[in-house]
């Protein structure tokens, strides 16, 4: 297995500062999942992130996407919902995985998804 991957860094607001990179491939600590990744979104907020807005707070270099499916090929200590294989989407609400409101907790800031691997806490995903 490849301890590389291809992901996508901006390192200041613009376009011309958008580059694909080799970055070391991820490893799931416990509780969270790899995923391979096979299709990202970018929105709206992505635009508006690499163009410097939401305040310019985001630490560079960024990795952006915050909608991403893919293959479960790993997942950390204590994953209990998911197994390797497993086919997932990332929850836009953290922590929402039903009900009729989200939890107050939950956040919609997740983004690093345009690369070929990801790992995050499985709570952030959904079968």
């Amino acid at each position: 297995m490849t301890t590389e991957m291809q992901k996508w860094e901006i390192t200041a607001p613009g376009d011309a500062n958008l580059r694909m990179v080799t970055a070391s491939k991820p490893l799931p600590k416990p509780g969270e999942i790899l995923i391979e990744v096979d299709a990202v979104s970018l929105n709206y907020r992505e635009r508006w992130i690499m163009d410097g807005g939401m305040g310019g707070s985001w630490e560079t270099p960024l990795t952006p996407g915050s909608d991403v499916a893919g293959r479960v090929v790993a997942v950390g200590e204590n994953v209990t919902r998911f197994a390797v294989g497993d086919r997932v989407i990332d929850n836009d609400m953290v922590g929402w995985l039903d009900g009729d409101a989200p939890p107050p907790d939950s956040t919609s800031f997740q983004l690093g998804r345009l690369a070929q691997y990801v790992a995050a806490p499985a709570e952030w995903f959904i079968a």
